[in-house]
């Protein structure tokens, strides 16, 4: 794990914060703050960013920063909620585990995460990303059977990090 240039060291995170159920809090007042207020503000993205000394940080990765030496590259909210920042919510992931742990799209038509309708064969189709790539796990007449294969699937190849939301 590496710690990113502009990340604040733990010893300065714990100069300016306390740590509560996932936030982190002032310690002092000052530039329209209080003691005990929230730090930080939420993106048009839905994260909350803080800034510290001029720069903007990642709620998340401050947090993780409180309690750890170091920041990993990436790090993925378990339960998808930006704005859970318990440690307990937080873990180490990969670019490719980060990604297997989302929702299904807007998009989707079928209301199950990696189902589709085939038009031209007449089946409904599940398949899944597996190191960026997309596997097809089978054609299905039927919706229920296509959306439990491709949850095993999931299970199989995506681990600790598979999202059948």
């Amino acid at each position: 794990m590496i710690i990113p240039k502009d990340t604040p060291p733990k010893s300065k995170l714990h100069e300016l914060f306390f740590y509560q159920d996932g936030k982190l809090l002032w310690k002092k007042s000052g530039s329209g703050r209080n003691v005990g207020d929230e730090a930080g503000m939420i993106t048009e993205k839905g994260y909350r960013r803080i800034k510290i000394d001029g720069k903007l940080h990642m709620a998340h990765r401050l947090v993780w920063a409180y309690h750890f030496d170091s920041v990993p590259e990436y790090i993925d909210h378990i339960d998808e909620n930006k704005l859970n920042n318990t440690i307990g919510n937080l873990r180490q992931a990969t670019k490719v585990q980060n990604g297997c742990n989302i929702s299904f799209r807007k998009n989707n038509k079928s209301g199950v995460k990696g189902v589709y309708w085939a038009k031209r064969e007449q089946k409904w189709v599940a398949e899944l990303s597996i190191d960026k790539k997309i596997k097809r796990v089978g054609y299905f007449d039927d919706i229920e059977l296509a959306e439990l294969v491709v949850m095993e699937a999931r299970d199989k190849y995506h681990g600790a990090f598979a999202n059948h939301g």
